[in-house]
């Protein structure tokens, strides 16, 4: 038993799957959180490209509200795509295949879902981690990293609006201030 651990799924490289036909901004895939609603024909399935591999297994991993069964296709190093399996079980909702990587292997592009469309679906927790015992869905290191990005990027820019709302609220109560001394002058005088 060789137990994976690290997810190789990126969500933030989802849609670099090869065929370049299933990215999230075509309108048809939406991405929350760990999950992935395919709301209407992505014109493909949903996939992502994995790098760094060596020789060994695969296990993909997830759950989805699909019925009976899950496609999972593979392409090795830019070979001819492999058709790992177009039945892998889905049994309550969940659903696990072991792929073995090819000797010399060290980039796949992988495509998870329903080919062709059919209706709504998600899928959610998805993993793909090196190994052939799948353990729970945590994601992928650079998922993390970019989503700290962002909150970083949202809080400079939240510092930058607040730092210029507060020059502008310091001019109008500096104007108001000597407004109010006038005032005063005119009165006693």
């Amino acid at each position: 038993i060789e137990i994976g651990g690290r997810n190789l799924f990126r969500l933030s490289k989802l849609g670099s799957y090869a065929s370049a036909l299933n990215r999230p901004n075509n309108g048809n895939i939406i991405v929350d959180n760990s999950k992935i609603k395919v709301v209407g024909d992505p014109q493909d399935i949903v996939g992502a490209t994995l790098t760094n591999l060596t020789d060994g297994t695969l296990v993909v991993s997830g759950k989805t509200n699909l019925v009976g069964f899950i496609h999972i296709w593979i392409t090795f190093n830019n070979q001819p795509q492999y058709n790992v399996s177009p039945h892998t079980p889905v049994v309550g909702r969940y659903f696990e295949r072991i792929i073995p990587i090819p000797l010399g292997a060290v980039s796949a592009d992988i495509g998870i879902g329903i080919y062709p469309y059919q209706e709504p679906y998600w899928l959610d927790d998805i993993k793909i981690e090196k190994g052939n015992k799948a353990t729970d869905w945590t994601p992928a290191p650079e998922d993390i990293d970019a989503a700290i990005d962002v909150v970083s990027s949202e809080l400079t820019s939240f510092k930058e609006t607040t730092a210029s709302k507060d020059s502008a609220q310091t001019v109008v109560n500096n104007q108001a201030l000597s407004r109010i001394n006038n005032a005063e002058s005119n009165i006693t005088s």
